[in-house]
C-alpha cells in the first residue's frame, strides 16, 4: 500500500471564487502496469461545477484535463508524450484521474492545476495519489466537539456530528462496551459515512442525582476506532470524540407544590412563585419580581413551565406570564387585549389555556389564550360566568370547567361550562371559596363560616346533594385549594391554624388536616397548583 495525501495528512486546499493554484506531486506512484491513480474531493461541493483540473508533465505546458472523460496527452518540453490522463466524475463531489505512462516515458515529475469554478463561493480540496485505485479511496474522519445541554428528567439522545472530509467511504466500528466515561454512552453509529458527508454518532448521557434547581457538568474524550489510516497513527488525535455536558435539575419536579404569593419575601424582593416541599413543607422562592405585579393564578403547562395569571401585569389590565422550568426567567405571553383583572388559569389535558377574568367584557368572563401565540379569544360573557374569578377542570375528557363567580351582592356561585363555553349548569350558590373536583366528579369547595360556624371542605354531587368532609380544625381565612393526587386536597390559608398564612392538606377519606407549611417566605398565599408528571 502506497499513497500521499495533499496538501496534507491535516489540511485543505481553499480556492477563492475562479481562484487557481498549483501543488506538485511529490512521489509518482506508478504500479508495474504504469498506472497512477488521483482521487479528489471538492468539500461541501452542494451541487457545484467541478474544479477545472490541469496536469504538467515534467517541464512541459500545463494541461487542462479533459472533463468529458476523453483522453489528455501530457507533453514534455520537447513535446514528446509523457502520458495520457483520463477523467471520471464520481458521487458526493468525488472526481477521479488515471495517469498512463508510456513503456518509453522518462517522466520525472507532475504538478496538479486546481482552479476553483464556482463564480461567487469559496471551496476547499483534498486528493490522494497512489499506485493501485483502492488505495486512493481514503476517508478522513473529523470529530466536531458537542456539547450536551440536559434538562434532568427530560434524557434526550444527543448527537455528535462525524464529517468525512477524505475521498473514499468512512466505516467507524462501535465498542463492545458502549460506555464512553464519566456517564456518557454510545447509542448507535452511523454506517457507512460518504465522502464530503457527516453521519451521527447517537450518545446519552445519565447525569447524577440532583436536586432541583442543580447544576453539574460533565466531559469525556473517546478514541474510536475508524478506518482513517492516519487517524490509525498512535499519535494522532482525529478520531477522539470530546463530548461535554451540562446537567441541569429543573427548579420544579413531578410532585412539587408551587404558589403564588404578592407580596411574598425572603427579603430581596417580593411577588414569587414559590415551590413548596410536598414532603417537608420547605419552601423556595422559584421565580421573583421580573413581570409579576399582582400574581393571583398558576397553571402548569405540558412542558412543564409554569403559567402565571397575574391581575395587574404590563399595562394594568393584567397578563399571562410563562415561567420557565429550568431558569425561572418570565416571559409574557399575552397581555392586554380582553384581560382586565385575569385572575385564575388552568390548561386543561388537551392543552387548552384557559383564564378568568371578573371585569373582562365589563361583567366578567372566560378567555382562552393561544400557547403558542398569546392570542385571546372570547369562551364565554354569558350572565351565567359573570364575575368568574377561579376555574379548574372539570371532566378530564372534555375539557369542561367548573367556574367559582362573583355574585353583584358579594355573594359567590359556581357553575359547570362546556368546553365550548355554552351549556352552563349551576352547581353551588353559598359563601365560598377554592375550587376542585375529585375523581367521582364532586366539586369541592371551602365554605366560609356563617355566624358561628366553623369553616368547612365541603362537596357538592352531580345530583345536587352536598357532603362535609372537614370543619375548622387549621381552617382559618382559606383562599385557594386544589386536589393532589386523588387522596388529598391542599389549600393555601392566609390564617392557618389560627397563625400567619400557611398551606394545609386535608386527607379526602376522613377530613384529617395537616399543616405542611406555614409562615417562612409566604404572606398572602393565592394560587397553588401541584406539578403533574411531566411527558417525556
Amino acid at each position: 500500500m502506497a499513497f500521499d495525501s495533499y496538501p496534507d495528512d491535516d489540511g485543505v486546499l481553499d480556492l477563492g471564487p475562479q481562484q487557481s493554484a498549483e501543488r506538485p506531486i511529490t512521489t509518482l506512484r506508478f504500479d508495474a502496469n504504469r498506472l497512477m491513480h488521483l482521487r479528489l474531493v471538492q468539500i461541501a461541493a452542494g451541487g457545484a461545477a467541478p474544479p477545472t483540473l490541469a496536469l504538467q508533465a515534467d517541464d512541459g505546458l500545463m494541461t487542462p484535463v479533459d472533463l468529458a472523460g476523453g483522453l489528455t496527452a501530457l507533453l514534455g518540453a520537447d513535446r514528446q508524450l509523457r502520458a495520457n490522463a483520463q477523467f471520471a466524475v464520481e458521487q458526493n463531489g468525488v472526481y477521479r484521474i488515471r495517469v498512463s505512462k508510456t513503456a518509453t516515458s522518462p517522466l520525472q515529475r507532475m504538478t496538479l492545476q486546481l482552479t476553483n469554478g464556482h463564480a461567487t463561493a469559496t471551496r476547499s480540496f483534498r486528493w490522494v495519489v497512489a499506485d493501485r485505485e483502492p488505495e486512493t479511496r481514503q476517508p478522513r474522519v473529523i470529530f466536531t466537539p458537542t456539547h450536551l445541554d440536559v434538562v434532568n428528567g427530560h434524557l434526550e439522545p444527543g448527537e455528535v456530528p462525524v464529517r468525512n472530509i477524505g475521498t473514499g467511504d468512512l466505516h467507524i466500528t462501535a465498542p463492545p462496551d458502549p460506555a464512553l466515561g464519566s456517564g456518557f454512552a454510545l447509542d448507535g453509529a452511523p454506517g457507512p459515512v460518504p465522502p464530503n458527508s457527516t453521519g451521527v454518532l447517537t450518545v446519552t448521557y445519565t447525569p447524577p442525582a440532583l436536586p432541583p434547581g442543580g447544576f453539574a457538568a460533565a466531559s469525556t474524550t473517546y478514541r474510536f476506532a475508524t478506518d482513517d489510516t492516519i487517524a490509525q497513527r498512535p499519535e494522532r488525535r482525529d478520531a477522539w470524540a470530546t463530548i461535554t455536558a451540562t446537567v441541569r435539575a429543573p427548579l420544579w419536579q413531578a410532585g412539587d407544590v408551587l404558589v403564588v404569593d404578592p407580596r411574598a419575601s425572603d427579603g430581596r424582593g417580593s411577588r414569587a412563585l414559590i415551590r413548596l416541599d410536598a414532603a417537608s413543607g420547605r419552601q423556595t422562592i422559584v421565580s421573583v419580581r421580573q413581570h409579576l405585579v399582582s400574581p393571583a393564578g398558576v397553571a402548569v403547562e405540558a412542558t412543564g413551565d409554569v403559567l402565571v395569571a397575574d391581575a395587574s401585569a404590563v399595562d394594568g389590565n393584567g397578563a399571562v406570564i410563562r415561567v420557565d422550568r429550568v431558569t425561572g426567567v418570565q416571559t409574557v405571553l399575552s397581555a392586554g387585549n380582553l384581560f382586565r383583572d385575569p385572575s385564575a388559569v388552568v390548561v386543561t389535558p388537551q392543552r387548552r389555556i384557559v383564564v378568568a377574568d371578573p371585569k373582562a367584557f365589563g361583567n366578567g368572563g372566560l378567555i382562552t389564550v393561544d400557547p403558542q401565540t398569546g392570542a385571546q379569544t372570547a369562551l364565554s360573557s354569558a350572565p351565567a360566568v359573570q364575575g368568574s374569578f377561579n376555574l379548574t377542570v372539570d371532566d378530564p375528557t372534555t375539557g369542561s370547567l367548573v367556574v367559582l363567580c362573583q355574585n353583584p351582592t358579594g355573594s359567590r356561585r359556581v357553575v359547570r361550562v362546556d368546553p365550548n363555553g355554552g351549556a352552563v349548569v349551576a352547581v353551588a350558590d353559598e359563601p365560598v371559596d377554592g375550587i376542585a373536583v375529585d375523581e367521582a366528579r364532586r366539586v369541592l369547595l371551602v365554605a366560609r363560616s356563617v355566624g358561628a360556624g366553623p369553616t368547612a371542605l365541603v362537596a357538592h354531587r352531580p345530583d345536587g346533594t352536598r357532603d362535609v368532609l372537614s370543619t375548622g380544625q387549621l381552617l382559618g381565612d382559606p383562599v385557594r385549594l386544589r386536589r393532589e393526587g386523588t387522596d388529598n386536597v391542599l389549600v393555601t390559608d392566609r390564617r392557618a391554624g389560627g397563625g400567619g398564612p400557611g398551606l394545609i392538606r386535608i386527607r379526602l377519606a376522613d377530613g384529617a388536616q395537616e399543616l405542611l407549611s406555614s409562615g417562612g417566605v409566604l404572606s398572602i398565599p393565592l394560587g397553588l397548583v401541584v406539578v403533574p408528571p411531566l411527558a417525556p
